[in-house]
């Protein structure tokens, strides 16, 4: 009797949740459609993450150094916390393949502007344009090497059209790659001013949050800041957090 009234209280409370969401999104589109929009994508996102949470094996994911840039899914969050897919730097100094979270400094773009006397808030660190020259550089590389590869598979297929299946394979991944690379390439435009360091928003994520690079294939793999500005990011958290 007990279970029952338990899982009809839980039904109630699931059906009051469902409804209330259903009634804020729907009244959102008429005053703010794109948060409308925004929260929708996450709540999608977000059940697929919780749902894939029980199958997630960390050690299938690269290992990830300090210093390397991943991009993750911060989700719809409050305020003026960041959200959405953002670029970020691991800051841990040894982080476990095995380990299923990962500490990290959301990155953003400095105004596009180019407005260098706005000034930055405490806890944001100006790290010039590092970023978008490795990132240009080695999406520049691969884009090139792409069109190599499809250009030789081309002339293998004409050799031999017998091997359609595993050609025309090897054909999808290469174009699926080039255009991973080709949309990183687009996003990293509004870098070209430079990239702020969130310092004030330090943060421990899911790794199943990360969406590049998962695999040593991915667009993002081997980007990481260099020495001289790790040293400049760990002083700055030391500045932040400390007495110093």
């Amino acid at each position: 009797m007990k279970s029952k009234k338990i899982g009809k209280d839980l039904e109630d409370h699931i059906n009051k949740a469902v409804s209330k969401i259903d009634k804020y999104l729907h009244d959102l589109i008429a005053i703010h459609p794109k948060k409308a929009e925004l929260i929708s994508y996450w709540m999608h996102d977000f059940t697929r993450m919780i749902d894939f949470e029980d199958k997630f094996k960390p050690t299938k994911n690269k290992r990830y150094k300090k210093g390397d840039v991943i991009k993750v899914n911060l989700g719809f969050n409050i305020g003026s916390e960041q959200g959405g897919l953002h670029y970020a730097v691991v800051l841990e100094k040894n982080n476990s393949q095995a380990s299923p979270v990962i500490t990290v400094a959301p990155l953003t773009s400095i105004d596009s502007s180019g407005n260098s006397n706005k000034g930055f808030r405490p806890g944001e660190l100006n790290l010039g344009d590092e970023l978008f020259q490795m990132l240009n550089k080695k999406c520049q590389s691969e884009i090139d090497r792409c069109n190599s590869c499809i250009e030789k598979i081309d002339g293998a297929y004409k050799t031999n059209p017998q091997n359609y299946k595993d050609i025309k394979r090897t054909f999808e991944e290469f174009s699926h790659h080039k255009k991973d690379v080709e949309k990183t390439l687009d996003e990293i435009r509004k870098m070209k001013t430079g990239s702020i360091c969130m310092i004030n928003q330090i943060t421990t994520i899911s790794k199943i949050r990360i969406y590049d690079p998962k695999t040593t294939r991915d667009v993002l793999h081997g980007i990481r800041f260099s020495d001289e500005t790790l040293d400049l990011i760990d002083e700055n958290i030391k500045k932040f957090f400390f007495k110093y």
